[in-house]
């Protein structure tokens, strides 16, 4: 929080710092999400709505100061968190092991113990000092195993191919690894302004498409309306054959056209002509879910 709060003051009062705390934020957000936590605290941690928006607050003031790769970065970084953690992928440590197994349990020791550190500070302010360690020492403590952690970090990233160890990969990571069927488009919507970027192999930068004929609220509406008229009539046709539910009434189409006709007129077609498109190109249905990210 205070990393975020200093983030927006950098906006106002020194604009062109907002890297440096943005991306502390985007590091201490991995830090919630830690491979020492249990499974369902990460979840907790990333239901937050701190967590769960900060992502898009970054990359939203990356396109403000038009760093499209800095969105990028973060846009992604936010993304893979997000994922790894649903479906419980392998943590970085784990390459890390089979490398170094000794450095490997040094990391995660080191960043148990600082996780502890930091509980045991909490408890003491809620329990208003009534431990014997001083509030001072705890701080100190603390201060020489993040330390001791930033050190060890630095070392891992040392190794070959771990330069990127807990960190986001550079957006030309991305350029230079995009499949050769289509470029990308991932779409960013934040209370402050909507963007997308297309990745477009063979360019060195990602293309910029602000989007500011949709709003975040009118986006969520778009989405409620679709999945009222879509996830009732999945219902009505794909249901098991032997448990007819029985549910009256069919599709709303007017809706649903109205939600298409506004997703194409604000976001589909500025990108389509920012891409130089001009006969709508086939999209199947699978190179919509793995292409695009909302």
């Amino acid at each position: 929080m205070a990393a975020r709060s200093w983030a927006r003051v950098c906006r106002i009062v020194k604009p062109a710092d907002f890297e440096t705390p943005f991306g502390l934020s985007m590091s201490l957000l991995a830090e919630l999400v830690g491979f020492e936590h249990p499974i369902e605290l990460r979840h907790d941690n990333l239901s937050t709505p701190l967590a769960s928006n900060l992502a898009a607050e970054a990359a939203a003031s990356a396109f403000s100061y038009l760093r499209p790769d800095l969105a990028l970065e973060w846009l992604e970084q936010g993304r893979c968190l997000v994922w790894s953690q649903l479906n419980q992928l392998r943590s970085p440590l784990v390459d890390l092991r089979a490398v170094d197994n000794k450095l490997a349990q040094e990391f995660q020791q080191l960043s148990c113990r600082l996780e502890q550190a930091s509980h045991r500070q909490r408890s003491q302010l809620e329990d208003n000092m009534a431990k014997k360690i001083s509030l001072q020492e705890e701080a100190d403590q603390h201060r020489r195993l993040a330390k001791q952690r930033s050190e060890l970090l630095e070392k891992i990233r040392k190794l070959p191919g771990f330069e990127y160890f807990l960190r986001p990969h550079p957006a030309s990571y991305f350029l230079d690894n995009l499949p050769d069927d289509g470029p990308i488009i991932l779409i960013n919507a934040h209370e402050e302004r909507c963007d997308a970027i297309a990745l477009i192999k063979g360019r060195r930068e990602p293309l910029h498409v602000p989007l500011p004929e949709i709003t975040l609220e009118q986006v969520t509406g778009l989405q409620k309306k679709l999945q009222l008229c879509v996830g009732l009539n999945c219902l009505r046709t794909c249901g098991h054959p032997h448990r007819d539910i029985g549910l009256a009434g069919t599709m709303n189409f007017k809706d649903f056209y109205f939600v298409l006709e506004r997703l194409w007129m604000c976001l589909v077609k500025p990108v389509l002509d920012a891409l130089g498109f001009t006969v709508c190109p086939s999209i199947s249905c699978q190179e919509l879910v793995t292409n695009t990210h909302l």
